[in-house]
């Protein structure tokens, strides 16, 4: 439901869990980050890290990925070094679902920086991390999420050439035919990359692409991180924000109903046509979806495949 962006759902699902396991952190972090997604509001999450932090600190680690966005969206570098030195060891994130990139700590320090707009040691700490991504990369030259992280910590050092070239080549190794949702992921960072580097034609058509599609970028998301802050005021990305922004879909269909008349039943008024429009939108959502999960069942159907060719031959010899 996160990916297809249906925010009632995915909240009535959590709720639903929350009736069995009330208590859970990561099922009551993950319900209050609905209202981030969804609506572009932090208040529900950060009173739920609040009670966390003060009555079950030791399940911190299990919620600090939430914390470290929460802490992000309310421009608060402070709570952001708080959740981060509460990871642990854990690879910190960029956003609510991780698609195979591993961020190292230094470059999500050089992040914090950025935010506190501390260029000093934001540079630092991005060099510290390029010298740790540089031997990921050269372990792994055509893993995508690998070269995409190494393209936002050069966007965050100004190396622009690098980090562009970085991450249009992760969006070639990963595309979307291939491999749906971490496709998709590979397009974000590359409109990042660009936005940080100040490519903003490159960002807005990247970004238009990704939020055509199921992913994880949503309307709070977009509004408030301070990684989108180059392409503020810019029309396309505000328009790209605003498709993205919460509708009343009650007001929707009362207003699109159809009527009866002497040409047949028809949808009358610009609500009408924007419910068209959003049910066209689910429709292809769902579709790709279902193509997504045909993709990953001939992909395991392949697999079994070639485990059972190998133990066949195992047996042979």
């Amino acid at each position: 439901y996160q990916q297809l962006r249906r925010y009632a759902q995915e909240k009535s699902t959590f709720e639903r869990i929350l009736a069995f396991e009330p208590n859970d952190p990561v099922t009551k972090s993950q319900h209050a980050f609905v209202e981030l997604d969804s609506k572009a509001d932090t208040r529900p999450l950060r009173e739920v890290i609040d009670s966390i932090r003060d009555k079950n600190p030791a399940a911190l680690p299990s919620i600090t990925d939430n914390w470290l966005l929460c802490a992000f969206a309310e421009r608060d570098p402070a709570a952001a070094r708080k959740a981060l030195i509460a990871l642990g060891e854990n690879p910190p994130s960029l956003g609510p679902i991780s698609n195979g990139e591993v961020l190292n700590r230094p470059f999500m320090e050089g992040v914090i920086a950025r935010v506190a707009k501390d260029d000093t040691k934001a540079r630092s700490a991005f060099t510290a991390a390029r010298a740790e991504q540089e031997k990921t990369v050269r372990a792994q030259p055509n893993y995508a999420p690998a070269l995409c992280v190494l393209g936002l910590i050069d966007a965050g050092l100004g190396r622009k050439e690098e980090a562009l070239r970085e991450g249009r080549r992760a969006v070639e190794l990963c595309p979307i035919g291939n491999d749906a949702f971490r496709g998709i992921a590979m397009i974000k960072y590359l409109a990042t990359i660009a936005a940080w580097v100040g490519e903003e034609d490159l960002a807005c058509e990247q970004l238009a692409i990704a939020t055509r599609k199921p992913g994880d970028l949503s309307y709070g998301q977009l509004k408030l991180m301070p990684f989108w802050d180059s392409l503020r005021g810019d029309p396309r990305f505000e328009k790209i924000v605003a498709s993205l922004a919460p509708k009343d879909q009650e007001t929707m269909k009362t207003a699109g109903v159809s009527q009866n008349g002497a040409g047949g039943n028809q949808r009358h008024g610009r609500a009408g046509r924007e419910t068209e429009r959003a049910g066209a939108s689910e429709s292809n959502a769902l579709q790709f979806a279902a193509a997504t999960s045909r993709s990953i069942r001939r992909s395991s159907t392949r697999d079994q495949r070639s485990v059972s060719r190998d133990r066949a031959g195992a047996q042979q010899k």
